[in-house]
Formats: structure tokens, sequence, C-alpha cells
């Protein structure tokens, strides 16, 4: 508990300022910690990848990567209606991780993607909107359903060996 007091007491001075509503300043905080604890587990995924010669799978890394610094530079920067950027980003990264698991050949072989997205859909929670929420969960139900009805026309690329798939 002590160290959270620390990085919210840091949080508050860094991410506070004149007119930001407490939600929020909330849900700046919030993300932020939430995107370097998740920053942390892609650049660990993000080298196996790469040593396990996982092409695709380092290319989906490297896209989470962008989206995650793509929305932390505004965040940073507005005071109002962050959750909209939140949301939408969240949006584009369960569409984002539906392409990736089609290349990878379905939801059998693409090393859990299908967590990304469940792991958006609890994230979503804490902008404290439902109808955010509910719309990130659609999109994710709606992601594995066109994965599961595509799943018999893909092909699993020769890079992902279901050792390597259970490994990653």
């Amino acid at each position: 508990i002590s160290l959270y007091n620390k990085y919210d007491s840091w949080a508050n001075k860094k991410f506070f300022s004149p007119g930001i509503t407490e939600k929020d300043l909330m849900i700046k905080k919030d993300g932020f910690l939430a995107n370097g604890i998740a920053l942390t587990g892609i650049i660990i995924l993000l080298f196996l990848a790469y040593f396990l010669h996982l092409r695709i799978l380092f290319y989906y890394e490297i896209t989470l990567i962008l989206l995650i610094v793509g929305l932390a530079i505004p965040i940073y920067f507005i005071k109002k209606h962050i959750e909209k950027i939140i949301f939408i980003t969240h949006i584009v990264t369960t569409v984002v991780t539906l392409g990736f698991i089609l290349k990878l050949g379905g939801l059998l072989s693409s090393a859990g993607l299908l967590l990304t997205g469940l792991s958006l859909v609890v994230f979503s929670v804490a902008l404290q909107n439902v109808k955010y929420s509910a719309w990130v969960a659609i999109t994710y139900i709606l992601t594995i359903i066109i994965a599961a009805v595509l799943q018999p026309v893909l092909t699993i690329p020769d890079e992902m060996t279901p050792q390597k798939n259970l490994l990653v």
C-alpha cells in the first residue's frame, strides 16, 4: 500500500491541472499506471517473440506499444473527456487484435491474443462509463464471433508451431 501511496502522490502532482475534474484526474492516474504495467508485459513478449522468430507476434507487440504511447501523449495534455480517447483506443486495439488473430491462423493458434481483448473490457470499467464499457465488450464479442466463423478458412503460419503457441 505504501508504494501505491507514493505513486498516487507523485501522479497527483504530475497530472493535476486547473480545471481538471476529479474523475478525469483519476482516469489519468489509473490509466498511466495500467499502461505502465501493460507496457512491461508487452515489452517482455516483444523480446520473446523476437527470440522465438515469431514475426507476426513481434509486429503485434510493436503495434500495441505504438497504441499505448499514442494514447499516453494526448492524455497528458488534455483536461476533459479523457475517457473518449481511451474508449476509441480500446476499440481500435480490439479490432487490430482481431487482425493479428486472423494472421496467426485463428483463436487456437494466436498465442492468447484473445486475452488482450478481454483485458480491454476489464480496463474499460475504470472509465466509469457503462455505455463505453458495453461497446468495448460488444466489439470484443464480435471479434471472437468473426474469428470463430473464419476459422475454417484460416491457415496457421509456419512460424507459429504448437510449441511456440503454448510458450507465449
